[in-house]
């Protein structure tokens, strides 16, 4: 669910942009960069036709490289002006070298932002908190490698464990 409303945000942001005469004219073309090639059968087969239910004469072409190459591949394709028309943004300092190189502009004026708190914007947003350059649109989270037996020999090790399960409880119990 939470993907269909970051898809809807995206793309009403790029039928925003499309020119109305061109709209009803002719069919038009939006390309999205992205490093998240593992999701291509789900934009393909899922968001994309959903989209396109509702606007079928705006063809989403779906462009993602290997999340290893995605930045190298972005720079250059910025560099020689043939950057697809959406840009999927990496969290916070590879981002912000983009904004600060005028490849990504200010977006704080634009409808809808307003919904996204401030933990949300933290990653695509200047470091003086003047400026958004890019809609959030998914959160990360991050694992951790332990030593299990250590972990679990340790009177700490106990204790955090039996807090983490507490405020894991808590939550779930709060998202039903």
């Amino acid at each position: 669910m939470k993907r269909l409303l970051v898809l809807a945000v995206i793309l009403a942001l790029a039928v925003a942009l499309v020119p109305a005469t061109t709209q009803a004219q002719e069919k038009v073309t939006l390309t999205i960069e992205s490093w998240r090639n593992d999701d291509i059968a789900f934009w393909n087969d899922v968001l994309i036709p959903a989209f396109n239910a509702h606007y079928p004469d705006i063809e989403v072409i779906f462009a993602p490289a290997a999340p290893t190459e995605y930045n190298a591949a972005l720079n250059a394709k910025l560099e020689g002006g043939t950057a697809g028309d959406l840009i999927t943004c990496r969290p916070f300092d590879l981002s912000l070298e983009l904004f600060n190189q005028g490849h990504l502009v200010s977006l704080n004026d634009l409808p809808g932002l307003e919904h996204f708190g401030p933990v949300a914007r933290s990653a695509w947003i200047t470091d003086d908190g003047s400026d958004v350059f890019c809609v959030p649109m998914a959160s990360v989270i991050h694992g951790f490698i332990y030593n299990k037996d250590l972990f679990q020999q340790t009177f700490l090790g106990r204790e955090i464990a039996i807090r983490c399960l507490w405020r894991w409880a808590e939550h779930r119990a709060r998202s039903f």
